[in-house]
Protein backbone atom coordinates (compact mmCIF):
# COMPACT_ATOMS: atom_id res chain seq x y z
CA UNK A 1 0.00 0.00 0.00
CA UNK A 2 1.44 3.59 -0.56
CA UNK A 3 1.21 6.51 1.97
CA UNK A 4 3.30 10.06 1.05
CA UNK A 5 5.10 12.92 2.82
CA UNK A 6 7.81 13.40 5.40
CA UNK A 7 7.67 11.57 8.15
CA UNK A 8 4.77 9.30 7.38
CA UNK A 9 4.08 6.68 10.26
CA UNK A 10 3.47 3.21 9.53
CA UNK A 11 2.31 0.48 12.54
CA UNK A 12 2.83 -2.58 12.41
CA UNK A 13 1.59 -5.37 14.78
CA UNK A 14 2.30 -9.02 13.92
CA UNK A 15 0.49 -11.31 16.24
CA UNK A 16 0.05 -14.83 17.25
CA UNK A 17 -2.97 -16.47 18.65
CA UNK A 18 -3.92 -13.43 20.70
CA UNK A 19 -7.14 -12.58 19.11
CA UNK A 20 -8.24 -10.93 22.59
CA UNK A 21 -5.58 -9.56 23.86
CA UNK A 22 -4.61 -7.23 20.35
CA UNK A 23 -8.15 -5.56 21.17
CA UNK A 24 -7.15 -3.33 23.88
CA UNK A 25 -3.57 -2.95 21.73
CA UNK A 26 -5.77 -2.09 18.15
CA UNK A 27 -7.98 0.27 20.69
CA UNK A 28 -4.37 2.16 21.96
CA UNK A 29 -3.61 2.89 18.25
CA UNK A 30 -7.17 4.29 17.39
CA UNK A 31 -6.95 6.71 19.86
CA UNK A 32 -3.39 8.47 19.11
CA UNK A 33 -3.57 11.79 18.52
CA UNK A 34 -1.34 11.68 15.56
CA UNK A 35 -2.68 9.33 13.63
CA UNK A 36 -0.22 7.10 11.61
CA UNK A 37 -1.08 6.78 7.91
CA UNK A 38 -1.27 3.35 7.85
CA UNK A 39 -1.95 -0.01 9.96
CA UNK A 40 -0.46 -3.33 9.12
CA UNK A 41 -1.28 -6.84 11.14
CA UNK A 42 0.62 -9.67 10.42
CA UNK A 43 -1.37 -13.23 11.39
CA UNK A 44 2.01 -14.99 12.15
CA UNK A 45 -0.18 -18.57 11.54
CA UNK A 46 -2.46 -18.28 14.09
CA UNK A 47 -5.50 -20.65 15.13
CA UNK A 48 -7.63 -18.47 16.78
CA UNK A 49 -9.94 -16.06 14.86
CA UNK A 50 -7.81 -13.00 14.68
CA UNK A 51 -10.43 -11.71 11.56
CA UNK A 52 -13.10 -11.36 13.79
CA UNK A 53 -11.73 -9.65 16.35
CA UNK A 54 -9.93 -7.08 13.97
CA UNK A 55 -13.40 -6.74 12.20
CA UNK A 56 -14.90 -6.35 15.67
CA UNK A 57 -12.68 -3.59 16.09
CA UNK A 58 -13.12 -1.73 13.10
CA UNK A 59 -16.91 -1.81 13.61
CA UNK A 60 -16.60 -0.33 16.70
CA UNK A 61 -13.82 2.04 16.68
CA UNK A 62 -13.97 3.28 12.54
CA UNK A 63 -9.98 3.98 12.61
CA UNK A 64 -8.81 7.06 10.97
CA UNK A 65 -6.20 5.22 8.77
CA UNK A 66 -6.69 2.45 6.26
CA UNK A 67 -5.81 -1.14 8.06
CA UNK A 68 -4.28 -4.25 6.50
CA UNK A 69 -4.25 -7.57 8.04
CA UNK A 70 -2.19 -10.17 6.01
CA UNK A 71 -1.76 -14.06 7.13
CA UNK A 72 1.30 -16.15 7.07
CA UNK A 73 2.44 -19.67 7.71
CA UNK A 74 3.73 -19.45 11.33
CA UNK A 75 7.23 -17.95 10.58
CA UNK A 76 8.25 -16.53 13.53
CA UNK A 77 7.90 -12.69 15.16
CA UNK A 78 10.81 -11.22 13.17
CA UNK A 79 9.68 -12.38 10.02
CA UNK A 80 6.00 -11.16 10.54
CA UNK A 81 7.32 -7.77 11.01
CA UNK A 82 9.84 -7.59 8.43
CA UNK A 83 6.45 -8.92 6.23
CA UNK A 84 4.29 -5.72 7.28
CA UNK A 85 7.43 -3.44 6.81
CA UNK A 86 7.50 -4.51 2.75
CA UNK A 87 3.65 -3.67 2.49
CA UNK A 88 4.21 -0.05 3.67
CA UNK A 89 7.46 0.54 0.93
CA UNK A 90 6.70 4.82 1.70
CA UNK A 91 6.34 5.13 5.41
CA UNK A 92 9.60 7.25 6.55
CA UNK A 93 8.77 6.37 9.68
CA UNK A 94 7.59 3.22 11.43
CA UNK A 95 6.31 1.67 15.06
CA UNK A 96 7.22 -1.99 15.94
CA UNK A 97 3.97 -2.86 18.33
CA UNK A 98 3.78 -6.04 19.80
CA UNK A 99 0.20 -7.40 20.20
CA UNK A 100 0.11 -7.39 23.85
CA UNK A 101 1.16 -3.79 24.80
CA UNK A 102 -0.87 -0.76 24.29
CA UNK A 103 0.50 3.22 23.86
CA UNK A 104 -0.46 6.19 25.58
CA UNK A 105 -2.79 8.63 23.72
CA UNK A 106 0.26 11.21 22.56
CA UNK A 107 2.81 8.43 21.89
CA UNK A 108 3.04 8.59 18.59
CA UNK A 109 2.63 12.50 18.17
CA UNK A 110 5.79 12.85 21.21
CA UNK A 111 7.89 10.27 19.22
CA UNK A 112 7.27 12.17 15.67
CA UNK A 113 7.75 15.76 17.10
CA UNK A 114 11.51 14.06 18.51
CA UNK A 115 12.64 12.88 14.87
CA UNK A 116 11.49 15.69 13.28
CA UNK A 117 13.42 18.27 15.35
CA UNK A 118 16.43 15.45 14.92
CA UNK A 119 17.00 14.78 11.46
CA UNK A 120 20.07 12.89 12.26
CA UNK A 121 18.59 10.71 15.06
CA UNK A 122 17.86 6.84 13.94
CA UNK A 123 14.99 6.17 16.64
CA UNK A 124 13.36 7.28 20.12
CA UNK A 125 11.98 5.56 22.72
CA UNK A 126 9.47 5.90 25.85
CA UNK A 127 9.60 4.95 29.17
CA UNK A 128 7.66 1.76 30.34
CA UNK A 129 5.38 0.13 32.36
CA UNK A 130 5.90 -2.90 32.55
CA UNK A 131 2.39 -4.39 33.81
CA UNK A 132 2.27 -8.83 35.18
CA UNK A 133 -1.79 -9.00 35.03
CA UNK A 134 -1.64 -12.42 36.51
CA UNK A 135 0.24 -10.87 39.28
CA UNK A 136 -1.28 -7.18 39.48
CA UNK A 137 1.99 -5.69 39.27
CA UNK A 138 3.99 -2.79 37.87
CA UNK A 139 7.01 -1.79 37.44
CA UNK A 140 8.34 1.48 36.19
CA UNK A 141 11.50 1.61 33.79
CA UNK A 142 12.86 4.67 32.62
CA UNK A 143 15.11 4.92 29.52
CA UNK A 144 16.26 8.27 29.33
CA UNK A 145 20.10 7.45 29.32
CA UNK A 146 19.15 5.36 26.35
CA UNK A 147 19.85 8.68 24.68
CA UNK A 148 23.28 9.04 26.10
CA UNK A 149 24.52 5.60 25.11
CA UNK A 150 22.31 3.23 23.38
CA UNK A 151 24.28 0.40 23.11
CA UNK A 152 25.67 0.49 26.83
CA UNK A 153 22.00 0.81 27.61
CA UNK A 154 21.03 -2.11 25.70
CA UNK A 155 23.73 -4.53 27.04
CA UNK A 156 22.83 -3.73 30.52
CA UNK A 157 19.08 -3.36 30.82
CA UNK A 158 17.91 -5.94 27.29
CA UNK A 159 16.58 -4.61 24.13
CA UNK A 160 12.53 -4.96 24.88
CA UNK A 161 11.83 -1.79 23.54
CA UNK A 162 10.19 -2.23 20.54
CA UNK A 163 6.95 -1.61 21.40
CA UNK A 164 8.29 2.15 22.82
CA UNK A 165 10.09 2.98 20.39
CA UNK A 166 9.52 4.75 16.76
CA UNK A 167 12.21 4.25 14.52
CA UNK A 168 13.67 5.86 10.66
CA UNK A 169 12.87 2.93 7.91
CA UNK A 170 15.82 3.99 6.47
CA UNK A 171 17.53 2.78 9.63
CA UNK A 172 16.08 -0.77 9.95
CA UNK A 173 17.03 -1.27 6.03
CA UNK A 174 20.16 0.10 5.98
CA UNK A 175 20.66 -2.41 9.75
CA UNK A 176 19.26 -5.80 7.72
CA UNK A 177 15.82 -5.39 8.90
CA UNK A 178 14.97 -8.15 11.53
CA UNK A 179 16.80 -11.50 11.61
CA UNK A 180 14.15 -14.22 10.90
CA UNK A 181 16.86 -17.26 11.81
CA UNK A 182 16.87 -15.65 15.90
CA UNK A 183 13.61 -16.73 17.09
CA UNK A 184 14.12 -14.43 20.04
CA UNK A 185 16.31 -11.99 20.91
CA UNK A 186 15.94 -10.76 16.95
CA UNK A 187 15.00 -7.47 18.43
CA UNK A 188 18.18 -7.16 20.21
CA UNK A 189 20.33 -7.55 17.03
CA UNK A 190 18.27 -5.41 14.71
CA UNK A 191 18.68 -2.40 17.77
CA UNK A 192 21.69 -2.66 18.85
CA UNK A 193 22.34 -2.54 14.99
CA UNK A 194 20.32 0.51 14.53
CA UNK A 195 22.30 2.09 17.66
CA UNK A 196 25.17 2.45 15.58
CA UNK A 197 23.85 4.17 12.93
CA UNK A 198 23.15 7.49 14.62
CA UNK A 199 21.61 9.49 18.35
CA UNK A 200 18.76 7.29 19.45
CA UNK A 201 16.51 9.85 21.39
CA UNK A 202 14.17 9.50 24.59
CA UNK A 203 10.98 11.31 25.18
CA UNK A 204 9.77 11.67 28.28
CA UNK A 205 5.64 11.47 29.54
CA UNK A 206 3.67 8.61 29.91
CA UNK A 207 4.98 5.38 29.33
CA UNK A 208 3.76 2.62 27.05
CA UNK A 209 2.16 -0.35 29.24
CA UNK A 210 3.62 -3.41 28.61
CA UNK A 211 2.28 -6.84 28.96
CA UNK A 212 3.59 -10.03 30.06
CA UNK A 213 1.48 -13.09 31.63
CA UNK A 214 -1.74 -11.58 30.51
CA UNK A 215 -3.05 -15.42 28.96
CA UNK A 216 -4.17 -16.99 32.14
CA UNK A 217 -8.13 -17.84 31.70
CA UNK A 218 -7.74 -15.85 27.93
CA UNK A 219 -6.91 -18.72 25.69
CA UNK A 220 -4.18 -16.26 24.33
CA UNK A 221 -0.46 -16.79 23.70
CA UNK A 222 2.17 -15.41 26.53
CA UNK A 223 5.44 -13.43 25.36
CA UNK A 224 7.32 -15.30 23.32
CA UNK A 225 10.39 -16.23 25.36
CA UNK A 226 8.35 -18.43 27.69
CA UNK A 227 8.56 -20.55 24.95
CA UNK A 228 11.85 -20.96 25.24
CA UNK A 229 13.83 -23.29 28.75
CA UNK A 230 16.82 -21.47 27.44
CA UNK A 231 15.71 -18.07 26.79
CA UNK A 232 18.82 -16.86 28.83
CA UNK A 233 21.47 -18.25 26.92
CA UNK A 234 19.95 -17.77 23.68
CA UNK A 235 20.00 -14.20 24.25
CA UNK A 236 23.11 -14.19 26.30
CA UNK A 237 24.40 -15.80 22.66
CA UNK A 238 23.13 -12.82 20.80
CA UNK A 239 24.64 -10.32 22.99
CA UNK A 240 28.01 -12.15 22.29
CA UNK A 241 27.36 -12.68 18.85
CA UNK A 242 27.20 -9.26 18.37
CA UNK A 243 30.05 -8.06 20.49
CA UNK A 244 32.16 -10.30 18.03
CA UNK A 245 30.93 -9.20 14.52
CA UNK A 246 30.26 -5.20 15.39
CA UNK A 247 32.69 -2.89 16.07
CA UNK A 248 31.08 -1.84 19.74
CA UNK A 249 34.13 -0.29 21.43
CA UNK A 250 33.46 3.65 20.44
CA UNK A 251 30.41 2.72 22.44
CA UNK A 252 31.84 0.40 25.54
CA UNK A 253 34.88 -0.06 26.53
CA UNK A 254 36.13 -3.57 26.38
CA UNK A 255 36.62 -4.14 30.20
CA UNK A 256 33.01 -3.05 30.29
CA UNK A 257 31.65 -5.11 27.50
CA UNK A 258 33.46 -8.51 29.01
CA UNK A 259 31.42 -7.56 32.48
CA UNK A 260 27.96 -7.61 30.34
CA UNK A 261 28.42 -10.83 28.69
CA UNK A 262 29.94 -12.12 32.29
CA UNK A 263 26.91 -11.21 33.93
CA UNK A 264 24.48 -12.52 30.36
CA UNK A 265 26.46 -16.40 30.59
CA UNK A 266 26.25 -16.20 34.72
CA UNK A 267 21.94 -15.68 34.39
CA UNK A 268 22.15 -18.50 31.17
CA UNK A 269 23.59 -20.58 33.65
CA UNK A 270 21.43 -20.55 36.62
CA UNK A 271 18.43 -20.58 34.68
CA UNK A 272 20.15 -23.81 33.24
CA UNK A 273 20.77 -25.43 36.84
CA UNK A 274 17.21 -24.36 38.19
CA UNK A 275 15.79 -26.88 35.26
CA UNK A 276 18.26 -29.28 36.76
CA UNK A 277 20.78 -29.52 33.80
CA UNK A 278 24.59 -29.19 35.47
CA UNK A 279 26.33 -29.79 31.83
CA UNK A 280 24.58 -26.65 30.22
CA UNK A 281 24.64 -24.86 33.34
CA UNK A 282 28.57 -25.25 33.80
CA UNK A 283 29.59 -24.33 30.04
CA UNK A 284 27.14 -20.98 30.76
CA UNK A 285 29.63 -20.35 33.99
CA UNK A 286 32.79 -21.30 31.87
CA UNK A 287 31.79 -18.86 29.30
CA UNK A 288 30.75 -16.41 32.24
CA UNK A 289 34.37 -17.12 33.60
CA UNK A 290 36.24 -16.54 30.50
CA UNK A 291 34.84 -12.80 30.09
CA UNK A 292 35.40 -11.83 34.09
CA UNK A 293 36.94 -13.80 36.87
CA UNK A 294 33.85 -13.84 39.67
CA UNK A 295 33.98 -15.81 42.33
CA UNK A 296 30.26 -16.37 42.86
CA UNK A 297 30.15 -18.04 38.82
CA UNK A 298 33.37 -20.29 40.19
CA UNK A 299 31.79 -21.56 43.62
CA UNK A 300 28.48 -22.54 41.61
CA UNK A 301 30.51 -23.89 38.39
CA UNK A 302 32.40 -26.33 41.28
CA UNK A 303 29.51 -27.11 43.58
CA UNK A 304 27.13 -27.29 40.68
CA UNK A 305 26.16 -31.84 41.28
CA UNK A 306 25.06 -30.58 44.50
CA UNK A 307 23.24 -27.35 44.23
CA UNK A 308 21.32 -28.71 41.00
CA UNK A 309 19.77 -31.74 43.15
CA UNK A 310 19.46 -29.93 46.07
CA UNK A 311 16.69 -27.82 44.13
CA UNK A 312 13.47 -28.65 43.00
CA UNK A 313 13.18 -29.56 39.27
CA UNK A 314 11.23 -27.87 37.03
Amino acid sequence: MAVSGDNTIAVVIPVYNRARTIFATLQSVARQTHAPAVLVVIDDGSSDDIEASMEQWQRESQPRFPVILRKQANQGAAAARNHGLRLVPDATLVAFLDSDDAWPDDFLARCQAALSARPDAVAVSCNQDMVDFSRGTHKSVRLDGIADNAVAWMYQHGAGIGSCSLFRRRAIEQAGGYPEQVMTGHDTCLFVRVSLLGPWLHAPGTPVCMGRNHSGGSGDSDHLCRSYRNYEERWAQVFDDLAHKESLSRFLPVRELNRQLARRWYRAAKQWAKHGDPARAADCYRRSLSYRKNFAAWLRLHTLPWFVTARPQT
